[in-house]
């Protein structure tokens, strides 16, 4: 089975797909992943082959590919701009031509996408190959991406000559990731063929995987990580502010600036606060005892996956989302953006680290992670899929 993978410039949208990726080329399957040139080296470090298509951008530098952003940031227009107009039109159309010229040449079977590339959706319904949807988050993200940009997904829709724009988008198969303890309930989708999918953790494309000499050391208090992700880390000013509460806690910090960011930057730090630009979380977490994050899927399902509490500051289209849900699920707190700074994290973080409810809950939803079905097994269902 031939099969071409399409994805946003984006670790967070990429390193979701990774396991199911390697799963396929480990049971013999052709497998390409097809995104934007300057992102290909970072797809290239999953070793899985790469394929240039598309806008050539970074979802990391937006403003360096669409200058208008900044407008759209300052009026607080950023996530419709970025989800209608590059998500749902520009890179679509770029995309959904040069995936059309990839799928024939290589005489592909299949095509996956993730739910914020809309090409390869365009692409597979020009071409009447089964196309899959997998998942990053909850059912409502895929819905939140159909009403932000739905004027712009209607007309790829009218192109198409197809009336329901589910009838594409929602794909022959939805790979769903999300444990039931974070799923929210769609308004409008309501995948035909769902199958279910264990969140494997990746992150081994942007840096060693050796273990600092610090974090390799016996310790006698918590261990706290703080992180904002590849995109959102550099939040106007958030991270300083978040680790300037957290040096005053009893307790060691682990922050990781990201790409774009100087551990410098952040200035000299006491002997227990250590700065990074980059740990693996499959390195770092087993030493931890919370994580402060944005809510992103990728961090936040790293946490849960190692059964730790977290103190959520919502950026980012599914922020939110992700962080009331384990708000309400017990298994840490949100902050407004606004808030930090005054005491409110630093409050939290002590809170949750002392009281051990909180732990307990990341348990459960460990449990119900380590339940769902391992990758391999979403290779029988898309396999089906192939004539």
């Amino acid at each position: 089975m031939r099969v071409l993978v399409t994805t946003q410039p984006a670790y967070g949208h990429l390193h979701p797909l990774v396991p199911v990726c390697h799963a396929l080329a480990g049971a013999g399957h052709d497998v390409a992943i097809a995104t934007a040139a300057s992102f290909a080296p970072q797809v290239e470090a999953t070793g899985i082959a790469a394929l240039a298509a598309g806008i050539d951008w970074l979802e990391s530098e937006v403003a360096t590919a669409f200058p208008e952003y900044e407008e759209h940031r300052v009026r607080g227009e950023s996530k419709i701009f970025i989800q209608s107009e590059i998500f749902g039109w520009r890179t679509a159309r770029a995309m959904a031509r040069d995936v059309q010229t990839l799928a024939r040449e290589r005489q592909v079977d299949v095509l996956i996408r993730e739910p914020w590339e809309f090409g390869g959706a365009i692409a597979a319904e020009a071409l009447g190959i089964p196309c899959v949807l997998h998942g990053i988050g909850g059912l409502a993200n895929v819905d939140e991406v159909l009403s932000l940009a739905r004027d712009r997904l209607s007309q790829h829709a009218e192109g198409l000559g197809v009336d329901d724009v589910w009838s594409w988008l929602g794909g022959a198969l939805y790979i769903d990731p999300c444990p039931p303890l974070l799923q929210s309930a769609s308004a409008s989708f309501r995948p035909s063929t769902r199958q279910l999918v264990s969140p494997q953790m990746f992150d081994a494309t942007d840096g060693p995987l050796d273990t600092p000499g610090w974090l390799a050391k016996p310790r006698d208090r918590p261990l706290v990580y703080v992180g904002l992700g590849t995109v959102m880390n550099r939040w106007h000013g958030l991270l300083p502010q978040l680790v300037s509460e957290l040096a005053g806690l009893d307790l060691e910090v682990a922050v990781t600036t990201g790409p774009g960011v100087d551990p410098a930057d952040l200035g000299d730090q006491p002997a227990h606060v250590h700065i990074e630009r980059y740990l693996a979380l499959t390195t770092l977490l087993p030493h931890c005892d919370a994580v402060v994050c944005h809510g992103g899927w990728g961090t936040t399902i790293a946490a849960l996956a190692h059964a730790l509490p977290i103190v959520a500051v919502p950026l980012g289209a599914d922020g939110l989302r992700n962080a009331t849900q384990c708000e309400q699920a017990g298994i840490g707190r949100v902050v407004h953006v606004d808030d930090v700074g005054h005491g409110r994290v630093a409050a939290d973080i002590a809170d949750i680290v002392a009281n051990p409810r909180f732990k307990h809950a990341a348990q459960v939803a460990r449990q119900q992670i380590d339940q769902m079905p391992a990758p391999p097994e979403a290779i029988k269902a898309i396999a089906s899929l192939s004539p």
